[in-house]
């Protein structure tokens, strides 16, 4: 009869343990964020007049062109967003508050060449500043994608966060002042 307790106990121990283990390393990749922003000296409806439109991303220092439908219906609008290396993203409309000026997107299709992620949502607000000046401030939220070759999920969710941060930046170079031709 000892014997059995105990090795009911055992067991049940045993099980606890490995339950534990795995709700430890079971959860799945961590969600990612970045954010990137530019300050410029325009009011906040002259710099929501320039990247307030979805269906607009010629301000994007990384994008050839942009074909859509839908405008700024959450839910309808979609766009296809061609970069200068030759990808595309497929990006849909989630959110538009012209109120706030703001929206999110979901990119839908991407290159993991080049943006190792994926599950990606943005926001893109422009936030006023003292003295008619203008924030404009995109962030994005996502999981790595984790390649095959990928030496550890540090190393991935590292390069994951380089490369959209990269992306916005780049994007938002083009507001600047001395970026426009």
């Amino acid at each position: 009869m000892k014997a059995r307790t105990v090795l009911r106990g055992l067991t049940a121990a045993t099980l606890i343990a490995l339950a534990g283990s795995a709700l430890a390393q079971g959860c799945g990749p961590t969600r990612l964020k970045v954010t990137a922003s530019v300050t410029l000296d325009v009011p906040p409806a002259k710099a929501w007049a320039r990247v307030g439109s979805f269906q607009d991303m010629s301000w994007d220092r990384e994008t050839v062109s942009t074909t859509g439908s839908g405008g700024d219906v959450p839910d309808k609008a979609v766009r296809t967003v061609k970069l200068k290396d030759g990808s595309a993203l497929g990006e849909s409309l989630y959110k538009y508050d012209a109120s706030t000026m703001s929206y999110s997107y979901h990119i839908d299709a991407i290159d993991v060449a080049r943006l190792p992620v994926q599950n990606v949502s943005a926001t893109l607000e422009v936030v006023p500043e003292a003295g008619a000046r203008s924030t404009i401030r995109w962030r994005a939220a996502f999981y790595r994608y984790l390649k095959p070759d990928e030496p550890a999920p540090d190393v991935a969710d590292a390069n994951a966060k380089r490369a959209m941060g990269d992306y916005l930046r780049e994007g938002l170079s083009g507001l600047k002042p001395d970026a426009r031709s």
